[in-house]
């Protein structure tokens, strides 16, 4: 029984195996049975990663057609996106994209290889799928896909887009989201041009901005009202897509969003009350366990982070963190693994996980990541991070061209039918 599956995933199974040689042993002889209910085998395996959970298929039948389940994987990935300890990493190859899985335990990072993919740009994750957008026949034509890491599944036959007059594209938004209303995962995509003149833009078709909507049920596009200019940094949260929304002269005027259910923008959220707005500011959206972050970085490297509640407001989470002591202490960051704070500047530092017990952020130093420390929310200390496991054989030179978000491997399969 745990031979096979061990020599597939050495790192946790040993682990997930222990635990059933305890406590299936205990219920059986509390039950005076030599078979468990399969409610309390289902609550078990429910408890298990999904990588080593893939490996327990060849156990037995009634393991593999629960795991197998729709409603079970459905259960297991909500169970673990409420509770995501990991993230993604992300390095841009000259022939592919090549992945990483980093899971956050206690003051431990390990590192574990996935399995590459020829695109080039990540375009976003959900409930353990990774959207891939690429770019062919010299930008005119936009390619999309969708991949399971964990599964080793791709879906390559998303029709391909046709970005009308792509010379003169200047920005674009990818959001990948799920509809859990309609059982469906949507790209939402919009492209803007480089058109400053607003009347030209609505006398001209091939200059218009753009924004489409793909359905994988229906396994098509359609496109819809576009997005108004000045946005920036999109992300998927709760059946929903969100993004900053600047201001004319760059300041920030809000959030806004599309609901992947309705189908409708969001009205727009107002930035949070904040007496400090001097200076460069960059702000940035994160959703960690299913709450949208913003987080603002300045000048000074100071981190400051909110949480959006239900009821639409504003609550701070981090106030005005300096992040210069990770930048200067080699006893947080080795300095092989820093680059110039003027890269760490405009790439600011972002929370990519929390703690299992919630009492500390894993940050990242960089959108292009250089190195990792904890923040302790109670106590406001800097900690360093340990790396296990295998990062890249050539993580110092590459790490400029590492970037991440946060991810939950699932079993979810990929198909244009209901899952």
């Amino acid at each position: 029984m745990g031979d096979k599956s061990s020599r597939k995933y050495p790192d946790c199974t040993p682990t997930c195996f222990n635990f059933l040689r305890k406590i299936i042993p205990l219920i059986l002889k509390n039950k005076n049975t030599d078979r468990l209910p399969l409610e309390i085998e289902s609550n078990i395996l429910q408890r298990i990663p999904a990588e080593p959970l893939l490996g327990l298929q060849s156990v037995c039948k009634r393991w593999r057609d629960e795991i197998n389940n729709p409603y079970f994987i459905k259960s297991h990935t909500g169970k673990f996106n409420a509770n995501s300890m990991s993230l993604i990493l992300f390095g841009y190859g000259e022939l592919q994209c090549n992945l990483y899985s980093l899971n956050y335990h206690n003051s431990t990072l390990e590192f574990k290889k996935l399995a590459g993919h020829d695109s080039n740009v990540v375009g976003g994750c959900c409930n353990g799928l990774v959207c891939f957008r690429k770019f062919v026949d010299h930008r005119s034509t936009v390619r999309f896909s969708l991949h399971n890491p964990i599964t080793g599944t791709i879906m390559n036959n998303i029709p391909h887009l046709v970005v009308p007059n792509y010379q003169n594209y200047h920005e674009e938004l990818v959001v990948f989201g799920y509809d859990c209303i309609n059982d469906d995962y949507k790209i939402f995509y919009s492209v803007q041009h480089n058109n400053n003149d607003d009347n030209n833009n609505e006398d001209n078709d091939n200059n218009r901005d753009t924004t489409w909507l793909y359905s994988l049920k229906r396994n098509s596009w359609k496109s819809i009202k576009p997005l108004p200019r000045g946005y920036s940094c999109g992300i998927s949260n709760n059946m929903s897509s969100y993004w900053l929304i600047r201001k004319p002269d760059y300041t920030y005027h809000g959030v806004s969003g599309f609901d992947f259910e309705s189908e409708e923008y969001h009205d727009v959220i107002p930035m949070p009350d904040d007496d400090d707005q001097g200076g460069y500011i960059l702000y940035k959206l994160v959703d960690l366990r299913g709450c949208l972050h913003l987080v603002k970085y300045t000048l000074e490297c100071t981190m400051d982070v909110w949480v959006l509640k239900k009821n639409r407001s504003w609550v701070k989470l981090i106030h005005r963190l300096s992040l210069k002591q990770a930048l200067e202490s080699d006893e947080l960051v080795p300095n092989r693994f820093l680059g110039s704070i003027s890269v760490i500047v405009y790439c600011p530092p972002l929370p990519y996980a929390y703690s299992e017990d919630g009492s500390e952020i894993l940050i990242g130093l960089g959108q292009y990541i250089m190195a990792f420390v904890r923040y302790d929310l109670r106590t406001g200390e800097l900690k360093p991070v340990v790396m296990s496991g295998e990062p890249p054989h050539d993580w110092v030179r590459v790490k400029n061209a590492l970037r991440g978000m946060p991810w939950t491997g699932s079993l979810v399969s990929i198909s244009n039918s209901s899952s």
